[in-house]
């Protein structure tokens, strides 16, 4: 009873954008940042002050949601400077473009602190197989 009680009332969320302490000097990568919960999280951990790759399949998603981003107004009031946003090219469901994600990624920083595995696809097509089967 519970379970369903709380599918239909769920409680108050813990961890919301007025609840997120300064992120500054942290960084982080977003899977699937750039639509649903993966952008919203994108921009909340923004707004702190945190350092946040989108990674995605589709640079031109990736670019319309940090310009989404940047262009709102954080849902409470700033307690600092915003933070970076940049866009990290992969396909994850191609292992050939992964290395190359890395690389780019280890070249322009020296630590990782929290990577969000967001991205997935909720109903692919029947039959569907990645690049490597």
């Amino acid at each position: 009873m519970g379970a369903t009680y709380s599918q239909f009332f769920p409680p108050t969320p813990t961890l919301t954008e007025a609840s997120v302490p300064r992120q500054d000097g942290r960084v982080f990568i977003v899977t699937g940042g750039a639509s649903g919960v993966g952008l919203e999280l994108s921009r909340i951990l923004y707004h702190a002050g945190g350092k946040v790759y989108i990674a995605g399949r589709s640079a031109q998603n990736g670019q319309k949601a940090i310009t989404k981003i940047k262009a709102e107004k954080p849902d409470v009031s700033p307690k600092g400077p915003p933070g970076e946003l940049a866009f990290l090219q992969v396909t994850l469901d191609d292992l050939t473009t992964i290395k190359d994600a890395v690389e780019k990624f280890i070249a322009a920083e020296t630590r990782l602190d929290v990577l969000f595995n967001n991205a997935g696809v909720s109903n692919p097509p029947k039959g569907s197989i990645s690049a490597q089967g």
